[in-house]
């Protein structure tokens, strides 16, 4: 019989649903986002590979086409576009953290992640003031959606549930460069008597 030490060597998808497990028992994760990932493993890949989804491997996995198919499995009455989103989202993550794993024996803090190098290597790159920040989602971060009046939607992956005064202000300013508004027209009158 194989222990968890073993079967999380295997770069399959059972390996990477007892990694999510094992993320959740030593509290690497909150126990939510731990089952989150694993959640949107085993529905997907199960859905997908019914009798042989934990042996499929991960070297060279198109995660497209698993979420292609899982669409066209699941049917779109089932799942939200969303959903399906989050879904491939959180799989990613879960795949890039068992990967970080395997190759440096630990799990991913939130100031470094893996990144793959153009050979086919990972790399862990540290966090800094202009570089992507990832952290591995905790109890204290949910996904935000907002529907903006555009009809388009903003998706904030691992939004902090709670922040800083001076985190919402820099957020603030930023959305703020970003607003348009329409022009008004300029009045016909200013005030000025024409006989001036």
């Amino acid at each position: 019989m194989q222990t968890n030490d073993n079967i999380m060597t295997n770069k399959t998808i059972g390996g990477l649903i007892t990694f999510c497990g094992w993320l959740k028992e030593k509290s690497y994760l909150g126990a939510n986002n731990a089952e989150g990932l694993k959640t949107a493993v085993v529905k997907v890949f199960s859905t997908v590979e019914p009798d042989s989804y934990k042996s499929v491997s991960l070297d060279g996995l198109d995660i497209d086409d698993y979420m292609d198919r899982f669409r066209n499995a699941a049917g779109s009455s089932k799942y939200k576009a969303e959903t399906i989103d989050v879904y491939a989202s959180r799989i990613r993550r879960a795949i890039e953290s068992f990967e970080y794993y395997l190759e440096h024996k630990k799990p991913p803090t939130s100031r470094q992640r893996a990144r793959p190098k153009q050979n086919g290597q990972t790399s862990t790159k540290k966090s800094g003031a202009q570089s992507k920040i990832h952290k591995l989602p905790t109890a204290d971060v949910f996904d935000a959606t907002l529907p903006l009046s555009s009809g388009q939607v903003l998706v904030i992956p691992d939004c902090p549930k709670r922040w800083p005064k001076r985190d919402v202000d820099l957020v603030t300013g930023f959305l703020r460069n970003l607003q348009t508004e329409e022009q008004g027209q300029i009045p016909a009158k200013t005030g000025e008597s024409a006989a001036a």
